[in-house]
């Protein structure tokens, strides 16, 4: 299977397609210890579906942890993160928007 194209529409599109699911990725918060678990444990749960849909995703997206530093890599484009997925996720967003203005800038 021949590897799609990635110019700077595919990665606006991919980068538009990604901010709606970390949008949707429901808050981790509460005051209370019990609601702020409860809100964390919907927050993981949500972010292990959305892994689980970046690896079926053409072209995949890698969203990995390595002891705490997470990282992100599709099209070219990597980024990383040590505060969680999300924002090493969103940090991979705006890096491709970044590539996808300036096709020839070195990331």
């Amino acid at each position: 299977m021949s590897r799609p194209k990635t110019g700077p529409i595919e990665i606006l599109v991919r980068a538009a397609w990604l901010e709606d699911k970390v949008d949707a990725l429901p808050a981790v918060k509460g005051t209370i210890a019990a609601a702020w678990m409860d809100s964390r444990n919907r927050h993981m749960t949500a972010v292990t579906e959305l892994r689980a849909e970046l690896d079926r995703a053409i072209p995949p997206i890698s969203a990995r942890n390595d002891n705490g530093t997470f990282t992100v890599a599709s099209m070219g484009i990597r980024t990383t993160s040590t505060m969680g997925i999300a924002c090493a996720l969103r940090n991979w967003i705006t890096l491709a928007r970044r590539k996808a203005q300036d096709p020839d800038r070195s990331l």
